[in-house]
């Protein structure tokens, strides 16, 4: 008897799914409803179902090293089977959509890591270039580029700390299908965070060294007249320790190290 067409199938595909979590086939019940998600465009139960799949990550590896005792991993078992039943029960009861017409929301976790990263680190890059070129133009002294270089980098040298520390601990953890998705407004919200900050550090470096922001002078041990450059330091810190301290939110919530 040939198999009827997707779109005639009825809702009993879902008491498929709860026949594998009854049969204890934990790992494949996650993987077929996760692909179900996917390709209805479920994103919020394909985000708690990345919940649990990590969880049945932990689970697997703590069974193989032998470290949690037997009544534990079966309390384990049975808490992340009854959350996988919930999902499926709360999954839509309206017959499901043909495979690929739906996407899931907004962006995957790992890929907005990935640009989040390079964001920071060529605007920094750049940031020091151009200190770097007017210091070669003779247009800050020595000095002055180590000051200015003593108010960006200490965030900077934080933040990608913090990247780093998270993605050493999260090399052999998840596949990238099984990330969660950031949705669309968060991640443009992020993206416009990052912009006005890179531009506002860039806004203060070229007003500076174009006048338009006051310069007072001050005397070296010699007498001679040179600039100081507290005027710049203090914008430089008040940006720092305004929208720096969302970048740095923004940078310690996703990069956070998995457990």
């Amino acid at each position: 008897m040939s198999e009827l067409p997707f779109e005639k199938k009825k809702i009993p595909v879902y008491q498929d799914f709860k026949r594998l979590v009854a049969e204890g086939r934990t790992e494949e019940a996650l993987q077929q409803v996760m692909g179900f998600t996917e390709s209805q465009g479920l994103t919020e139960m394909h985000n708690r179902l990345v919940v649990q799949s990590a969880k049945w990550e932990q689970y697997e590896r703590s069974q193989l090293a032998g470290t949690v005792s037997y009544d534990d991993l079966t309390r384990t078992h049975a808490t992340i089977n009854l959350a996988l039943l919930d999902i499926i029960n709360d999954l839509p009861q309206e017959v499901p959509q043909p495979p690929g017409k739906k996407k899931l929301g907004g962006i995957r976790e790992g890929r907005l890591k990935f640009q989040v990263f390079w964001m920071l680190l060529l605007g920094k890059v750049f940031f020091f270039a151009y200190l770097f070129t007017n210091l070669e133009a003779g247009t800050i002294p020595f000095n002055g580029f180590l000051l200015i270089a003593g108010v960006l980098l200490p965030t900077f040298a934080a933040h990608l700390t913090a990247i780093l520390q998270e993605r050493l601990s999260s090399r052999f953890v998840h596949r990238p299908s099984d990330e969660k998705r950031v949705n669309t407004g968060l991640q443009y919200g992020i993206y416009l965070l990052l912009t006005l900050y890179i531009a506002s550090i860039f806004f203060v470096l070229e007003n500076y060294f174009r006048g338009s922001i006051p310069r007072e002078m001050g005397t070296d041990k010699e007498g001679v007249l040179v600039p100081d450059f507290q005027n710049l330091l203090l914008l430089l810190a008040l940006v720092e320790s305004s929208l720096g301290v969302y970048i740095g939110s923004i940078i310690h919530t996703l990069f956070k190290p998995k457990e």
